[in-house]
């Protein structure tokens, strides 16, 4: 089996779900499963350190000018705001230039699948298909209600429209980036992510134990 990780971030450091793909690849490669890693290079100086044995193993997409302005852009908005707009760019472009890296490493290496895994959110639209190899996306986890207390802490109205008209779109960026939907198998964690999933699967989906 022979394995090609995607993922934006892997990071001990960032915390959330940039530590999922370093624990994928830790305990892949250390039961001697062929495994490639591909991310950004915001973190390659600490994925080196960390796995200095798998250094030809892992790909890194560069931390380009259009990265950096989306970045400096989302320093005037608010989080919520800056996360489901420009944080939602930044994410496809850094697939863009993923998308030509894992195709090579596919071919390169005759990858049998590839495992995206961040980000783990039920509708972020993915371009990861097309790629000369099964998908697998997950496992997902989304559609989380907040308790009504975090939720007042969290409400703007202007910003709460703004979200929820995006998530009136949810659909259409899904067949214009179909990753999700053209996926071999999407592992969700429950229920409620399956059901939040993009309209027009194709693939299995299958609920992670």
């Amino acid at each position: 089996m022979r394995i090609a990780i995607v993922a934006q971030n892997a990071s001990t450091k960032f915390g959330g779900e940039s530590l999922l793909p370093v624990n994928y690849f830790r305990i892949l490669r250390s039961r001697n499963i062929e495994t490639w890693l591909i991310v950004h290079s915001r973190t390659q100086a600490e994925l080196e350190e960390l796995f200095p044995e798998d250094r030809d193993r892992m790909h890194f997409v560069p931390d380009t000018w259009v990265h950096k302005l989306f970045n400096f852009c989302g320093r005037f908005l608010s989080p919520r705001l800056s996360a489901a707009s420009l944080g939602v760019l930044n994410h496809l472009y850094t697939q863009v230039l993923q998308r030509r890296i894992v195709r090579r490493v596919v071919s390169e290496y005759q990858i049998d699948i590839v495992h995206e895994v961040t980000p783990v959110s039920a509708k972020f639209p993915s371009l990861m298909f097309g790629l000369g190899a099964p998908t697998v996306m997950g496992p997902l986890n989304t559609s989380v209600k907040f308790p009504l207390a975090f939720r007042r802490s969290r409400q703007n109205p202007t910003i709460d429209i703004l979200i929820a008209i995006g998530y009136q779109c949810v659909d259409f960026f899904n067949r214009l980036f179909p990753g999700k939907i053209k996926a071999e198998t999407v592992l969700v964690a429950n229920d409620r992510t399956k059901q939040a999933l993009p309209a027009g699967m194709q693939g299995s989906e299958q609920q992670a134990k």
